[in-house]
């Protein structure tokens, strides 16, 4: 709280003190550079410089030549230390004269293109000086850019221009740490769903941020002080990539080329566009596609505008109405940018923040549209893996008797004695044959018969562990798996069917004398010998008479 009242009261004492010190800038456009500095001050003592109007200070992209002169008055009896600073720090070349005597002395070279020699501690080009008391100064400024013009300057006191700075660094901190740490979150859902759209989405904002890092000067300033000149094209790569990931992230975020063929193949071609624009860059002259680019990320945005609405509109798609509220922010933001950068937008700090605003509210809103994306993912996942489940469960299990089926007996109990084997446990299988079933079948029907194999299968599960596997091995014929069981045990579990099978009764089959055949085969872990052996010793139960049951003997 005590840092804004001091930044307050240095912003109150340099109003006050601005009321004191008489500033008047104005400007001079040339076409070449072939003025010398006699013939600068010659066309400004013939009153060729025109005043530089506030909000009025940009220019766009042009190869010109300008001149500021910047005449300043201290009509106090005080001393004052004062920073010339220029508000846009894509400006290449800037050159500082001092006009004293008839003469113009080169005080300091400045420019983003020369940032590594100056040794410059902020973004913005500045040049601080001391206005003695009653003291009158005359500077001249040339600047001289590849990129877009924007010649707006103040007059600080040195205190007001350290506050300011410390705002602005804050500001920067906030925004870039929170890109960061959202892009970090995003990037973590990805690793984790492998969906697409939070790449594309993450991509985008680090090309934004790359943008946003080139377009203010920190970049130039802290990532590659030494190679300057790549901070012109960090810009428009930035934005470039910018519009290709956007592309990409819309495509996939609302689902076109599944919900709008049309859609999707229009932006396919613009995104082909933007391939071939990218490639471009490298080898066509900056000034041309700076503009070229511009114009392709300011077209791009209010068609992907568009096309949220209309997607929202037509599919009803909640995913398309998040974008389109984010992306108004977004637009909006970049609108103002690009707008000010070419000049038809007066130089204001919204301006000169917009894109960076209107970045931070799309990144946060579309965030949640991503969060809410992200649930709807994942509760598609859990309906699609028990649909699996109960896919899975069905080609398992007989649909007639709810009992497993063979190829469950096959696949599950093959792993199963693997594991009793290494554990050389007990085990037993039993087989188990309706007697005389074709009979209830002639006699009664298929249907009755039906109900008589339902009502045997539910009768056994009833009276078993639930680590026992019951299965329906075909026809009348089951299996009732039993591990870790000794033969003994399936003995009593034998003599329990048969007697329970006895009993059965079904009212729509009057007269059913239901038995069962039992053979039983153990501590065998080839499951074909198991079933074997359980088979044999279920015929000479048949043999036998019936109903009962018989163990295998080698």
């Amino acid at each position: 709280m005590h840092r804004l009242l001091i930044a307050l009261f240095c912003i109150i004492v340099e109003l006050s003190a601005q009321n004191l010190v008489d500033l008047n800038v104005s400007y001079l456009e040339l076409q070449t550079n072939e003025s010398s500095l006699d013939e600068v001050v010659k066309k400004s003592e013939q009153k060729q410089f025109r005043p530089l109007q506030k909000g009025h200070t940009k220019f766009g992209f042009t190869n010109h030549i300008f001149w500021l002169q910047v005449d300043i008055n201290n009509t106090t009896q005080k001393e004052y230390s004062k920073v010339l600073e220029m508000l846009y720090p894509l400006l290449d070349y800037i050159e500082i004269y001092e006009y004293k005597d008839g003469v113009l002395d080169l005080k300091k070279e400045l420019g983003d293109l020369r940032i590594a020699d100056t040794n410059a501690q902020m973004p913005n080009p500045s040049y601080m000086f001391t206005l003695l008391p009653k003291e009158q100064k005359s500077f001249f400024i040339k600047v001289r850019s590849k990129g877009s013009i924007n010649i707006d300057l103040e007059l600080k006191d040195y205190d007001t221009y350290h506050q300011a700075n410390l705002f602005k660094s804050r500001i920067s901190f906030f925004y870039f740490g929170a890109v960061f740490i959202m892009l970090i979150y995003n990037m973590i859902i990805y690793i984790m769903i492998k969906n697409k759209s939070f790449l594309y989405y993450v991509l985008m904002h680090v090309s934004f941020f790359i943008f946003s890092l080139s377009l203010t000067g920190v970049a130039a300033l802290l990532l590659w002080p030494q190679t300057p000149q790549i901070n012109n094209y960090s810009v428009i790569v930035g934005m470039t990539l910018t519009g290709i990931f956007a592309i990409l992230f819309v495509i996939k975020f609302l689902e076109l080329k599944k919900i709008a063929p049309v859609v999707h193949k229009f932006l396919s071609l613009y995104l082909l566009v933007f391939f071939v624009s990218f490639v471009a860059i490298f080898l066509f002259d900056y000034n041309i596609m700076i503009k070229i680019e511009s114009l392709l990320s300011l077209t791009i945005c209010a068609i992907l505008l568009i096309i949220s609405l209309y997607v929202y509109l037509r599919y009803k798609k909640i995913n398309a109405l998040y974008f389109f509220l984010a992306w108004s922010f977004f637009l909006i933001g970049v609108i103002i940018t690009h707008l000010g950068n070419i000049g038809l937008l007066p130089s204001t700090t919204l301006t000169y923040y917009s894109s960076q605003i209107g970045s931070f509210l799309e990144l946060v809103l579309l965030s949640l549209a991503l969060a809410s994306y992200y649930t709807k993912l994942q509760n598609e996942h859990v309906k699609m893996s028990y649909k699996n489940q109960e896919l899975d469960k069905l080609s398992n299990i007989d649909p007639l008797t709810n009992a497993y089926n063979r190829r469950y007996f096959y696949n599950h109990v093959t792993t199963v004695l693997k594991d009793l084997k290494n554990k050389e446990a007990d085990l037993c299988l039993l087989m188990l044959d309706l007697d005389h079933f074709k009979l209830v079948n002639d006699k009664y029907g298929h249907d009755a018969g039906d109900k008589v194999l339902q009502s045997f299968a539910n009768t056994c599960r009833e009276n078993i562990r639930t680590s026992d596997i019951f299965v329906r091995f075909g026809g009348e014929e089951f299996l009732l798996f039993l591990p870790y069981t000794q033969v003994q045990n399936s003995i009593s579990i034998a003599e329990k069917i048969n007697e329970l099978t006895r009993d059965i009764f079904i009212e729509s089959v009057p007269g059913l004398n239901l038995s069962v055949s039992i053979g039983i085969s153990y501590n065998v872990y080839d499951i074909n010998d198991l079933v074997q052996q359980a088979d044999i010793a279920m015929y000479h139960t048949k043999e036998r008479g019936r109903d009962g049951y018989q163990v295998y003997k080698s």
